[in-house]
């Protein structure tokens, strides 16, 4: 009885032991075949994956994983460097040849400089010489503008007492012409006089006939009477006598006033002349005036015109000092300048022979970077251009589409770059269109599509989960576009070759799995969730769940929905760990886990709680480090970007079927264990 118990623990430990050794032997053979790969440049292997990573295969196992990843992001690195190197040395090599050509026209543009600087010395003196003789003529004009102006202020003073007097005389005038009205019309009433007087003498002279007849009738009736009437005879004769006499004088006075009208019509005939000549004078006195008025106001106007030119000139003069100060200046620079020229030339020629140097340095970098680009060639990371030849000869022409707007996407850009560079020896034209959203930009690049495709378009790789293009997408598939979408695939309208994608259900269980072991199966977890009809983001929520679901102590405290931005994430990260105090580990299942794992720093809770998500980029890795995010997994963003255009090149150039309906895309898992292996 008890040699049956021994033997059949005997029996037991021997199955245990051959149990031990064929699983020990399975995961050395994993380890075997995943070195055999290696050897044989397969860098797209994936990790080796244990059921248990305890023991001495567990190690080694380990340390292949990360030796792998670590050569795998080394030689991708250094594909980017290849990249950014050879950019850099075409540019150099321009840059040199360029800089060549330019020192050769230098050396031979600075011995001219020598001798046209020489020339400039003379000129420079010459015209020292000429701006001296300039000025001391400024100063001579300066003064002759100084007599000019005082002469016209002299003119304008005379001119202004001409005016008075001028004015002072008209008022003379004026006097006269009065003095003259009041003579006419006294010599009116003179002449009226007169007339009066020669009434008075016509009378006199009627008398005086009286006076006659009575003394010849006195005389007649006087020898009538005899001696009685001899008085009478006497009366009568000194009446003739008196009548005689009156006679005379009225004929002396009637003369005397004819001389006296006579005289008076020759005054009044002067004095209206007189007015006359006045009248004609004080038209021509008037415009004499008005001349004088003009000669005035035009002596003011070129005084202070004379004054504003004075001003000016005595700015000009200034400036005429200071021209002569900076020739001075400039004197001196051009003999400074005509001693170093030769120098220049000299310096030129050295740097020319430099300049020689470095396209060399340039040329022999280049062919080092094509020595390391057959090297990386050794290590297949992905697919490589098929040698083939287009049977048409000429160039494929591929539009490569992806966004733009987070780390995951400049290194799906690094990619593309990348196949750029390595095909650059191929038939091949790649287009890149880089998209940074923004309103409309579905209908810009839409229309940038069906342009190429009327030019001539032969394939299109894109982010599965564009929906506003699907439109331009089918009217290039039937146009005979050959199309392979990328990342994930929302669509099914579109007649693709191929989804090349990461399997979200395995990065989901890859991120479960991280999880499960931080927490050591049991702990409390949130999730977030963004647009949850897109499929890739569906399948990593539900397959987290289910793989966590296996393990009763963990639970799902609550699904929280997030925008697509980086704010959002933040901001819902922020009130998750408010609203769920026991929550331990947070799970983004899509973009910017580094915007949640910022949300825990600044909480200053990365003791408690870390995040979880997806993609490769050195932000996440150092995130890492600081202990907010508890794990990484990466999608091969440079690989997403790469791939899709070597497999559709190699499809339109052979003609052969691809690997499969759906290429996965290679994952792997970066930790608080391999971060610090890391190389990005």
């Amino acid at each position: 009885m008890v040699w049956i118990i021994v033997s059949g623990c005997e029996f037991l430990l021997i199955v245990f032991l051959l149990v031990f050794l064929l699983r020990e032997h399975g995961s050395q053979k994993k380890i075997i075949d995943k070195a055999s790969d290696i050897a044989g440049g397969q860098l797209g292997v994936d990790d080796i994956r244990l059921r248990t990573e305890k023991g001495s295969n567990g190690v080694v196992a380990g340390a292949f994983n990360s030796i792998k990843n670590n050569l795998l992001t080394f030689i991708e690195a250094t594909k980017n460097n290849v990249v950014t190197l050879t950019d850099a040395v075409d540019k150099l090599t321009e840059s040199a040849n360029a800089n060549n050509e330019d020192n050769v026209r230098i050396a031979d543009g600075a011995a001219q400089v020598a001798e046209k600087t020489s020339e400039q010395f003379e000129i420079v003196k010459s015209n020292l010489e000429l701006i001296e003789s300039s000025n001391a003529r400024m100063q001579e004009i300066n003064a002759a503008i100084s007599l000019v102006e005082d002469t016209l202020s002299d003119v304008t003073g005379n001119s202004q007492q001409g005016l008075e007097r001028l004015e002072g005389y008209k008022n003379d005038m004026g006097v006269m012409a009065d003095n003259l009205a009041r003579i006419d019309s006294i010599l009116v009433e003179f002449n009226q006089e007169i007339a009066k007087i020669g009434e008075i003498g016509d009378f006199i002279i009627d008398i005086n006939e009286q006076l006659i007849l009575l003394a010849l009738n006195a005389s007649i009736e006087a020898a009538r009477a005899g001696e009685v009437g001899r008085g009478f005879a006497v009366v009568a004769g000194q009446m003739n006598e008196m009548s005689v006499k009156t006679k005379e004088g009225m004929d002396s006075i009637t003369a005397i006033l004819g001389e006296i009208v006579e005289s008076s019509k020759q005054v009044n005939e002067s004095i209206k002349n007189c007015s006359d000549t006045y009248d004609k004078s004080q038209v021509t006195f008037e415009l004499v005036n008005s001349s004088f008025r003009t000669i005035n106001e035009q002596n003011q106007d070129i005084q202070a015109k004379m004054q504003e030119i004075m001003a000016k000139f005595e700015i000009v003069a200034g400036n005429s000092e200071d021209s002569r100060d900076m020739a001075q200046d400039l004197y001196k620079t051009s003999e400074a300048i005509s001693e170093r020229s030769e120098v220049i030339a000299e310096v030129s020629g050295k740097v020319s022979e430099q300049s020689k140097k470095i396209d060399e340095y340039a040329e022999e970098l280049g062919g080092m970077l094509k020595g390391i680009q057959r090297l990386l060639g050794g290590f297949n990371t992905a697919i490589t251009p098929t040698t083939k030849r287009p049977v048409n000869g000429r160039k494929v022409r591929i539009l490569a589409i992806s966004m733009l707007d987070n780390d995951f996407w400049y290194g799906v850009r690094r990619g593309v770059n990348y196949a750029i560079t390595e095909m650059s020896e191929f038939p091949a034209e790649i287009i890149y269109e880089g998209i940074v959203p923004y309103d409309g930009w579905g209908d810009d690049l839409s229309s940038k599509i069906n342009k190429l495709v009327d030019e001539g378009l032969d394939g299109i790789t894109y982010p599965g989960f564009i929906d506003s293009i699907i439109p331009a997408l089918t009217r290039a598939q039937v146009s005979g576009v050959k199309i392979i979408s990328y990342n994930c695939e929302c669509s099914s309208r579109v007649k693709r070759l191929a989804l090349y994608a990461p399997d979200n259900a395995d990065q989901a269980r890859s991120a479960a799995k991280a999880t499960v072991d931080y927490l050591d199966k049991r702990g409390n977890v949130v999730i977030l969730e963004s647009d949850m009809s897109i499929g890739s983001n569906r399948i990593r929520s539900e397959e987290f769940v289910d793989a966590v679901g296996e393990y009763r102590g963990i639970n799902v405290l609550s699904k929280i929905a997030i925008g697509d931005n980086a704010q959002d994430v933040y901001n819902k990260t922020a009130k998750a760990i408010r609203d769920y105090p026991d929550a331990q580990v947070i799970y983004v299942i899509s973009g910017y886990l580094d915007a949640s794992a910022k949300a825990i720093l600044d909480a200053g809770v990365q003791s408690r709680v870390k995040v979880v998500g997806f993609d490769h980029t050195p932000a996440i890795f150092e995130l890492i480090k600081k202990g907010a995010i508890l794990a990484a997994v990466g999608q091969d963003a440079f690989g997403q970007g790469h791939d899709p255009i070597v497999y559709l090149y190699n499809n339109i150039v052979t003609g052969e079927a691809l690997p499969s309906d759906t290429i996965i895309c290679r994952a792997s898992v970066v930790d608080s264990n391999n971060v610090g292996n890391m190389v990005m």
